[in-house]
Formats: structure tokens, sequence, C-alpha cells
């Protein structure tokens, strides 16, 4: 479970990042989500495993011995996508051969199936792996929500220059989105890192933007009105919010 105590801790990250922590802190807090995400895929906690029952417990298992658990995309994507953000807010780049890596990954099932939505990859630009998700059950092997995260995310991949086209319908419908989602239900829900996904994809645009990784994260506020930034950070979000990007 070490991938999922980085994947939480990340989330706390951005949290901190966009409330205007303490820049030391945060550098440290990063830090640790990397040894955890970079200590689970080293030590291959994504492999499946044979879970061995007892002579005394077998028959209420189902008349077998043994168990066999398959491997789990979900354990091997999450903490490559920490590493993946970490790098991104040192460098204001996509390691794209990590990227690669991490979608050819051989498994019992796609990798990318351990890609909880399309949200998660947006950033990446990996729009086959996003079109590929239209055909995929989620990791837990259920079918996948179809809500407006999907189907923007399903626009995009099928025509990726919307993303660098400011009256696209996809670029129209995120931000509405976007507006309607980052106060209450992605920053007041613990899904900080959702709210980064977005703003990623839209706001810093491949690099487009030319906005720096930071820069990027505090635009969550132009999507917030009624919400008043720190002390500490409200300069420089009121200068980011007037930006056309």
């Amino acid at each position: 479970m070490v991938w999922n105590w980085a994947r939480i801790g990340y989330a706390t990250v951005v949290e901190g990042i966009i409330a205007g922590s303490d820049r030391d802190l945060i550098v440290a807090a990063r830090s640790s989500t990397d040894y955890l995400a970079a200590y689970s895929l080293d030590a291959e906690q994504w492999r499946g495993w044979i879970e061995i029952v007892p002579e005394k417990d077998y028959l209420k298992r189902g008349r077998r011995h043994q168990i066999d658990h398959p491997d789990r995309p979900n354990a091997f994507i999450a903490p490559n996508l920490v590493l993946l953000h970490n790098c991104w807010l040192d460098t204001g780049t996509i390691n794209q051969a990590r990227v690669a890596h991490m979608f050819s990954q051989p498994m019992q099932v796609p990798a990318v199936q351990g890609v909880m939505g399309e949200h998660e990859i947006m950033p990446l630009s990996a729009w086959p792996q996003i079109q590929a998700l239209s055909n995929l059950p989620d990791p837990g092997g259920h079918p996948r929500s179809r809500n407006a995260g999907h189907r923007i995310g399903q626009m995009l991949a099928a025509d990726p220059a919307q993303l660098h086209d400011p009256k696209s319908p996809a670029r129209k419908k995120a931000r509405s989105y976007m507006r309607q989602s980052m106060s209450p239900r992605w920053l007041a829900g613990g899904l900080a890192v959702e709210a980064m996904n977005w703003l990623q994809t839209f706001e810093w645009r491949e690099g487009e933007s030319s906005l720096s990784p930071i820069e990027t994260m505090l635009r969550a506020y132009a999507y917030m009105p009624d919400v008043d930034p720190p002390p500490n950070i409200k300069i420089e979000v009121e200068k980011l919010k007037k930006l056309v990007v």
C-alpha cells in the first residue's frame, strides 16, 4: 500500500501549493512522496501474488488451496503519476520516456486500465490511451463513469488541436466544468490532484501558455471568484487571475 500513501500524500502537497504553504515545507513533502512512489515501484508492489489458503479454511474459499491475485495496474500507474507530477513541478516538462514506460509495462490487463479517469492522463497528452479507456473497465473491473470529465477527455483525444483553440468546444466545456467543480467539488472534497490535472491540461496547455507550474496551480483562483487567496499569495494570484490564458 506504499503506492497509495504516495498518492494520498501528493494530494496534500497539491492542496498546500494552491493554499500558498511554505515552499520549503512543500519541497520536503514532495521529496517524501517521491521516495514512497519510487520505493513502491522498485518493490514491484503492483505485481500479482498467490495466496495460500490454510487447509482448514480452503473449503470456505471456493474449494481451492490457493487464490491467484492478478497484477494491479492502478498500483503501477499511481506512483508513476506522482513521479511525473513532481518532475513537472521541478522542470516544467513532461517526462515522455516515463510516460511511454508506464503504458508499455506488460501485465495481465493493459496498464492503462489502472487510470482512474481521463483527467489523470490528459496533462500527459496521452491521447491514444485516453481513447482506449472508452473500451476498458475501471481498475476494479467495473464500467467506467460517463460523466463530464469523460466526455471532455474523449473530445480532446479525438481532436487534440482543440486544446490550443480558445473557441473549441472542448476548451469551452472544460472551463465551464472547472468553474463548477474547482471549489465545491475538488478542493473542498480532497480531490486536489484532479484540480491540478485540469489546470495543467487547460491552463498550462503543454507549456504553450508560458505559465510556470506554480503559476498554473495558482490559476485555480481564476475559477473560484468567491474564494479569497491567503495574504501571502494574494498579489500574485490577483495578477494571474487577470491573464488571458
